[in-house]
């Protein structure tokens, strides 16, 4: 009966509710469409949500469907075809939530190319791109629509129209007065003028937000070879946190890639900030005494919930870092070959609470350490990778240290784990005695990739994993054959690509905090 209520449309509350939950699954919400009016009514607005991920350009086509007589005109003199869809059953601009700069202008410059043609300049191709751009914004603005994030995305791609677009968006975006999520992907431009309308842009765009609860800031590197670095933005925007109206808003900030060389507003901006419930660092550059100085300084508690560390890191000064905020890290990774073993047990002596432990590149000093430290965070761990990794020769040495995770790893695995990724030389009976020593482990996700070609793991699997379900997708790289898979999938266990199930620790964090 409740079922039935729900395809017939009286139940329009609860229909919504379940509906949301598909936000992320596209397939699922063009299936939803098709159900009834309700059902579609419910799922395009999400479908339309961030309709710049399409692969199609189809949706640029029909947003401009809604122009005025005006505005068509004037796309004409360009695009010299009709529009036979002067009318659409949604008001699809109205339904953006959010906006990212370089998915934008690369649609846009995409679409411009392809109705040109070669039949127009180039100049008429960018001149057609920021007439769309423009219609866009306006499109945006008069349909009042309302961005919950905005993600500015700025890469050195020596595009006349790129910064000039950008720019373009600034009225756009200041009349956004609830943005929640705000994203700053910075690299730096060899124009001096176009860096300086950049700040300024930033500048105004923090300034007219009050509602900012998550920034995200991401510096991007274009040539390894020949880093390029602008802490000036950075700067510049953390100085802002002290000037913009989200002191009492903004709760969670994410550094990703950032470079904190030579940083130091810190201080003063996390000063200012009085809701903050969670700073993340991962994968950052000059994690050095000044930087750590800045938060030690701090009057207020420094709630460092994640650090992945791709840089070493002065054993006085991590000692520092973990007794300012060890009781907050939630999330941990590094490379412990560039670690001794007194920097891991300052996270064993610090950090009480961890969840997320991601330990690469191992060696033999620091091996026993860090696997003390997996069992001190016994009770609080949910998901754990241990990711051996050489790029030159690996020798029996390697081999044995494989041997020894497993033989001990499996005594003090935790009873529930969401996820166990485990990357490493794989002896066939080691695996068994960890599978056996950990049989009573409930694991959610397991990944298994064997560096060592010539062991057979499934005969194993299926004896300790699948005959008791102890695991509900599983990746694995040995070969295994379509009868193997649906042999799984009488137990209830998927069989998922590894490269679908590692996690990846940027979208891990962006989709947790």
């Amino acid at each position: 009966m409740t079922c039935s209520k729900l395809f017939s449309g009286d139940l329009p509350e609860l229909t919504d509710e379940i509906i949301q939950h598909f936000r992320d699954d596209h397939n699922t919400l063009y299936s939803c469409t098709l159900v009834n009016r309700l059902w579609c009514r419910l799922a395009i607005p999400l479908l339309w949500e961030d309709p710049f991920l399409k692969k199609s350009l189809l949706f640029i086509e029909i947003y401009l469907r809604r122009l005025n007589d005006d505005d068509n005109d004037k796309l004409k003199e360009y695009w010299n075809i009709d529009n036979p869809y002067s009318n659409t059953l949604f008001n699809y601009p109205s339904f953006i939530k959010r906006l990212n700069t370089k998915k934008f202008i690369s649609s846009i410059e995409k679409l411009s190319h392809q109705l040109i043609k070669g039949e127009f300049s180039i100049m008429d191709s960018n001149k057609l791109a920021r007439l769309i751009c423009d219609l866009l914004f306006k499109l945006f603005v008069e349909n009042e629509a309302n961005l919950h994030t905005f993600e500015f995305e700025m890469i050195n791609d020596y595009s006349f129209i790129t910064v000039e677009l950008l720019l373009k968006s600034l009225k756009f975006i200041c009349n956004m007065k609830n943005i929640e999520l705000f994203n700053l992907r910075m690299a730096v431009t060899d124009d001096d003028e176009a860096n300086v309308q950049i700040e300024d842009f930033i500048i105004k765009v923090f300034r007219s937000q009050q509602n900012i609860k998550k920034i995200l800031f991401e510096h991007v590197e274009i040539d390894e070879f020949q880093p390029t670095n602008n802490p000036i933005l950075l700067s510049l925007s953390l100085s802002l946190l002290k000037e913009s109206n989200c002191s009492n808003t903004l709760n969670r900030i994410i550094f990703f890639e950032t470079d904190f060389k030579d940083i130091d507003v810190l201080n003063e901006a996390f000063e200012e900030l009085n809701v903050l419930e969670s700073v993340h660092i991962l994968y950052c550059y000059n994690i050095n005494s000044d930087f750590i100085q800045q938060i030690i300084d701090l009057s207020k508690p420094f709630k460092l919930k994640s650090l992945f560390m791709k840089e070493k890191v002065q054993h006085g000064l991590l000692q520092l870092l973990l007794q300012k905020s060890g009781n907050y890290l939630e999330n941990i990774g590094f490379e412990s070959s560039m670690y001794k073993m007194e920097h891991i047990k300052h996270f064993t002596n610090y950090c009480t609470n961890i969840k997320f432990f991601k330990l690469y590149r191992y060696n033999n000093q620091i091996i026993s350490p860090s696997l003390n430290l997996i069992k001190n965070i016994e009770k609080t761990l949910n998901y754990l990778s241990i990711d051996f990794h050489r790029n030159n020769h690996v020798s029996s040495d390697d081999i044995k240290l494989s041997s020894t995770i497993f033989l001990k790893l499996g005594n003090f695995l935790p009873p529930r784990l969401e996820y166990l990724g485990l990357t490493l030389m794989i002896n066939a009976m080691d695996f068994n005695t960890f599978l056996s020593k950990s049989h009573n482990t409930i694991i959610r996700k397991l990944l298994i990739k064997n560096l060592m070609t010539e062991s057979d793991l499934l005969p194993y699997i299926k004896e300790h994993i699948m005959k008791k379900e102890r695991v509900r997708y599983l990746a694995i790289e040995d070969d295994i054959s379509e009868d193997d898979i649906k042999e799984f999938e009488l137990h209830n266990i998927q069989i998922v690509n590894i490269d679908d199930l590692r996690i990846n620790i940027f979208n891990f964090i962006i989709e947790k905090y």
